[in-house]
């Protein structure tokens, strides 16, 4: 996807090493998971099923960033 954006955009697009994706995720504090210290299934989209759900729905898996759904909901692929 990103090669087929960067040929239609006309400028380059990756996807997110690993690490980016954690920092991105966890901010830099330490934090286990985007919300905070500890893991509660209740905040994140981790037993939806096969379907994702809109990020919105879980407001509390947001990282120190801003960034939603990072938590739960999908998986996601880095580079």
């Amino acid at each position: 996807f990103a090669y087929w954006f960067s040929t239609r955009s006309g400028r380059h697009w990756r996807l997110p090493h690993e690490s980016q994706w954690e920092k991105a995720a966890r901010g830099v504090d330490g934090r286990p998971y985007p919300w905070g210290p500890r893991f509660d299934a209740s905040l994140a989209a981790v037993n939806s099923g096969s379907h994702p759900v809109a990020v919105d729905r879980f407001p509390w898996d947001e990282s120190p960033y801003g960034i939603r759904g990072m938590g739960g909901n999908v998986r996601e692929w880095c580079d």
